[in-house]
């Protein structure tokens, strides 16, 4: 399903003036992409007050005593966002910690938002976890977005921006699903 995105109308931002994000990654290069997509999130929705940030490696989060401080770091998030690079369907753990910051999101006005940039062999694993997600999202009234890339070739990366990674104001479109 397909839904317009209007940073003016859905926005947690409304109430503080720092966008705060938990960032949950595979690896360096999906945590860097999920970096820039959030600052330029930020960008996006006019945050003035600038962005706090909050990085955890998914398979971190499968040990309590990182998941608990990762917990504490995230427990007031404006955006969960998960960034996958498809090698695997995260651990068991990692989708249950996930899964309990997702608990009074809906409150609060939080959304989830669903990254990867994975070939078609990968496709799967990664299918498999945002299904999982939206779900978990879905039973607790939270927006969930996401977004699936096709990786580029090695010359395309080389002339990346970061402003490629985020809505511009001319394309206030996000699908969600």
């Amino acid at each position: 399903m397909k839904a317009h995105f209007d940073s003016a109308e859905f926005s947690p931002l409304s109430e503080s003036p720092v966008m705060k994000a938990a960032i949950v990654y595979d690896d360096l290069t999906t945590g860097r992409a999920a970096k820039l997509f959030a600052e330029r999130l930020g960008e996006g929705l006019g945050c003035v007050g600038g962005i706090s940030l909050s990085l955890w490696r998914s398979d971190l989060l499968a040990v309590p005593a990182f998941a608990d401080e990762a917990a504490r770091e995230a427990a007031d998030f404006d955006y969960l966002i998960v960034a996958l690079n498809g090698q695997h369907v995260p651990p068991r753990g990692t989708r249950e910690w996930i899964s309990r910051q997702l608990e009074d999101a809906d409150a609060r006005g939080a959304a989830m938002i669903f990254l990867s940039s994975v070939h078609d062999a990968q496709r799967r694993a990664v299918e498999a976890a945002r299904k999982y997600f939206r779900r978990a999202c879905a039973e607790r009234d939270v927006p969930f977005f996401s977004l699936i890339t096709t990786p580029q070739p090695e010359e395309a990366q080389e002339n990346f921006h970061a402003a490629d990674l985020a809505p511009s104001p001319h394309r206030q479109l996000l699908l969600q699903t």
